[in-house]
């Protein structure tokens, strides 16, 4: 059997596999979107925004009732994409680095990918880095969702898919996105954004706990680690026409 198939089981393993399911994940989601991406995605409603593997469409329905009239998303499994679809969402089913591929060069004003580059060998997400910087407009941004390895968690995350391959650092992407004429704008995990019910109660509580734990792991290890949170973002801009190392 070829691992690939697991791609296809996903979303029922995930309980993510019909319309019911879909709107109850949401109400999560729509909390973390609402706090996190604001601050990122471009004012314009009109901007072409493009989510890299959008799976059964959360992103795209929020980003919908945004008022982004220009998003779409594509993904190669078709048990999700017939669940975006289903909802109509502007989903399509294809590869969505040969769809990058084949776009015109500073065509998209943003590209977002959640929980993508994990599964992607490294020279792989190398390649992928180049599309986005020849797809990108200069100042277009970059989102990136993926498993947080700046946190000592990291391995509950990074270990949960048998499809997964690599976790990066903040400091590695910062590498990474440098090669490819892309500042680094944001590089943080999502705990405290994710926070759901009860945020007054919630936000206080998670930051004093995050400032005790830091405390306790520089004391016992000489390491100063910042972020516990299973999930990094890293936002970044195309700074010029792609000239970088990447080229």
């Amino acid at each position: 059997m070829n691992v690939s198939s697991y791609y296809d089981y996903q979303a029922t393993a995930r309980g993510l596999a019909t319309s019911s399911e879909f709107d109850r994940l949401y109400d999560y989601y729509r909390n973390l979107y609402d706090n996190f991406l604001p601050a990122w995605l471009p004012q314009d409603k009109q901007a072409a925004i493009y989510e890299v593997a959008c799976g059964p469409g959360l992103l795209l329905k929020w980003m919908t009732e945004q008022g982004y009239s220009k998003a779409r998303g594509t993904d190669s499994s078709e048990p999700q994409i017939t669940l975006a679809r289903s909802m109509g969402l502007p989903a399509t089913l294809e590869d969505s680095m040969a769809d990058l591929a084949a776009m015109p060069g500073d065509s998209l004003d943003c590209i977002i990918a959640l929980n993508f580059y994990e599964h992607l060998p490294k020279e792989v997400f190398l390649d992928f880095l180049l599309l986005c910087q020849k797809t990108l407009k200069p100042g277009g941004k970059l989102i990136l969702q993926g498993p947080n390895a700046d946190s000592p968690l990291v391995g509950r995350n990074l270990f949960n898919d048998i499809t997964h391959f690599w976790a990066y650092t903040s400091v590695s992407l910062k590498a990474l996105f440098g090669m490819f004429d892309l500042k680094v704008l944001a590089s943080q995990d999502d705990v405290i954004e994710g926070l759901y019910h009860r945020r007054a109660i919630k936000v206080p509580v998670a930051r004093f706990a995050r400032w005790v734990l830091r405390s306790l792991f520089t004391a016992a290890s000489r390491e100063h680690v910042n972020s516990f949170g299973m999930f990094l973002w890293t936002v970044g801009e195309k700074t010029s026409t792609g000239s970088g190392h990447g080229s």
